[in-house]
């Protein structure tokens, strides 16, 4: 028997502020000079600790996901004797045109740490411009609603802005399986999946991937450092096997067990891809104590999306964060086991289910030494998947990589 499937969905996922295009010039002469240069004009997203996580919910957020969906599949099954064999294989594409906005116009957390100042000797409170500040000993007031309001953050994720990229997620396998009745009451299963999941491509390559053994890490794709258009190395070596058993010991009872492993998918983190390549949502820091009025210090130029643009500066003094494109891949195992007892047709009683689950995170495939130069550390964490968003800050004055 031969069965062949095909399909395609297109859907949306979209989410829009109570509140768009916000007037920011209201708010002060800073936000006027960066009205038109955020993506969204959202009310700034502020976070003040210990008080309602987002006072300002649903005015500040931003999504705009279209999708296409094609899955292409088929399966030959063969009986023979006590054998059914399965033959299969499947292909998709996903396309998504889409973005993410929750910091277009500022994130900002207070969190009582800017009025709760205890001078030292020689040492006296002050604000980040150098303000002398009064003395707020523990139970005089200081909490993070003083802060907001005397406008000292104590963090921020800074202003983010956004290019929708053409992103393409393209995904294959093949499987082969067996059932076999070794008894009436005895039926063993075993099957195997080979795997060929792709990166993320974008249509005009928009889009970088993080190589750690450069000098400078971030890199766009289908160039001279690497020439691949997809922001994931092809990995030929995935294998996924399953087994299992059902056995039925007497008439209404069955004990069934398996075990299964499966890769993670390549879409798992969606924001390492194209939407998060800094080429395409690059974000402007504010460290930390900024003022609200005045996030970035007198500056007012907020960075913007240049896509292929990028010459390997443009993001200095920046987080960003990308995949590191030749990393193995994580994958989940999953043990199950169950007892089953009938009482009636329509009566079963399940006595025992054991399910365990295990992700395994494998080390990410490095070389033997990673070079910095001065101008330049990269922060690598030691488990992650292929996809993950692996940071590095491009700073100055630094001379050594730091390993997370």
């Amino acid at each position: 028997m031969i069965d062949v499937r095909a399909s395609y969905l297109r859907y949306y996922v979209n989410t829009a502020p109570q509140n768009t295009n916000f007037n920011l010039s209201v708010l002060g002469p800073f936000y006027a000079a960066i009205q038109n240069q955020v993506t969204f004009r959202e009310f700034p997203n502020v976070i003040i600790s210990n008080t309602i996580s987002q006072p300002f919910g649903q005015l500040d957020t931003t999504t705009i996901v279209p999708s296409n969906n094609y899955v292409l599949s088929g399966t030959y099954t063969k009986v023979l004797g006590r054998h059914t064999m399965s033959f299969g294989a499947e292909g998709r594409q996903r396309e998504n045109y889409s973005n993410l906005a929750v910091n277009s116009s500022g994130f900002f957390i207070f969190a009582g740490t800017a009025t709760d100042c205890i001078p030292a000797a020689g040492s006296p409170c002050v604000s980040p411009t150098g303000t002398p500040l009064g003395v707020f000993p523990p139970g005089a007031g200081a909490n993070p609603i003083a802060d907001f309001v005397t406008g000292v953050t104590t963090a921020s994720l800074g202003f983010t802005t956004f290019k929708f990229p053409s992103a393409v997620n393209h995904y294959g396998g093949v499987f082969a399986n067996e059932i076999f009745q070794m008894s009436p009451r005895l039926t063993l299963t075993a099957g195997l999946r080979y795997e060929l999941p792709g990166g993320f491509t974008e249509k005009h390559d928009s889009n970088t991937v993080l190589l750690p053994q450069l000098a400078n890490p971030l890199v766009l794709v289908n160039s001279t450092a690497y020439p691949s258009r997809s922001d994931l190395a092809a990995h030929h070596t995935l294998f996924s096997p399953r087994v299992g058993f059902a056995f039925q010991p007497q008439p209404g009872t069955s004990v069934r067990a398996g075990y299964s492993l499966a890769f993670l998918p390549a879409d798992t983190i969606y924001n390492s891809g194209p939407s998060g390549s800094p080429v395409n949502s690059p974000n402007t820091a504010v460290n930390p104590g900024a003022l609200l009025s005045q996030p970035l210090r007198g500056g007012t130029t907020l960075l913007e999306p240049i896509g292929r643009a990028y010459n390997g500066t443009q993001f200095a003094g920046q987080a960003i964060q990308g995949r590191i494109a030749n990393s193995r891949f994580p994958y989940l195992q999953q043990w199950n086991a169950s007892v089953q007892q009938s009482f009636t047709p329509s009566t079963v009683f399940q006595s025992l289910t054991l399910v365990l689950v295990a992700i395994t995170f494998r080390s990410s495939a490095r070389p033997a030494s990673i070079s910095c130069p001065i101008n330049m550390t990269v922060l690598h964490k030691r488990k992650s998947p292929p996809w993950a968003a692996v940071s590095s800050l491009l700073t100055s004055g630094l001379t050594r990589c730091t390993r997370m």
